[in-house]
């Protein structure tokens, strides 16, 4: 999930603070381990210590109350059970769970719509 996306801001529409992680050289060493190494399916302990570690100062500086996993790839490195500290949210998991309820009728698109007169 990239800082200026639309996600980000329908998050924001409702009233939901974003933190990315503070240190611009931190943010990029995620992306590279992403473009890098799990987009061509490369998984090694490395990248993952430092996506718990970063996930942890998060927590631990910017007190964060979860994280969301916002690019496809991560949930591949990443488990809840590798930072139990903090609820990890799977941005892949949550739409397609959300798709099937809206399928079979449980769950209405205008249930997650920002509130009207926001753009």
């Amino acid at each position: 999930m990239t800082m200026d996306s639309c996600v980000v801001q329908r998050l924001r529409q409702h009233g939901i603070d974003i933190v990315f992680p503070s240190s611009a050289t931190r943010r990029q060493q995620l992306h590279d381990i992403i473009i890098s190494e799990l987009s061509h399916n490369i998984f090694t302990e490395k990248s993952k210590l430092f996506y718990v570690e970063t996930i942890l100062l998060m927590k631990n500086e910017q007190h964060c109350d979860g994280i969301v996993l916002g690019c496809t790839e991560i949930p591949s490195l990443i488990k809840q059970s590798d930072v139990p500290q903090i609820p990890v949210l799977d941005t892949t998991t949550i739409h397609v769970q959300f798709a099937a309820e809206y399928q079979v009728g449980r769950v209405q698109v205008e249930s997650i719509l920002p509130p009207k007169g926001d753009k």
